[in-house]
């Protein structure tokens, strides 16, 4: 388990297919519970979540297609990749400034 604040790693496995389980924090939190509250899980929840969201009565393919149409509701490509141009952008920016260069 790690800490992303964003949440892509979440949207772009939900995209692949892949289900997702996570901590009720932050951003990741957020989506998580938009999609289906049980997809929250604790460490001691974690082995249960897992056999549940991999159970083939569990049906997790309905699932996923509601993550997709969030995803692309609130993500298109031209937005994802302008949210990361501006990161990108940010980033370099202050370690170009602080070699006295411009850009």
């Amino acid at each position: 388990m790690w800490e992303e604040i964003f949440c892509f790693v979440a949207y772009e496995a939900f995209i692949a297919g892949t289900p997702v389980l996570g901590t009720g924090y932050r951003a990741h939190g957020d989506f998580l519970r938009s999609i289906d509250e049980r997809l929250i899980c604790t460490p001691d929840t974690m082995a249960e979540k897992i056999v549940w969201a991999l159970s083939p009565e569990n049906n997790f393919s309905e699932t996923i297609i509601k993550a997709r149409k969030f995803i692309a509701e609130k993500y298109s490509v031209k937005k994802y990749t302008l949210v990361i141009e501006g990161i990108y952008r940010r980033v370099t920016k202050d370690r170009l400034s602080t070699k006295n260069i411009t850009i």
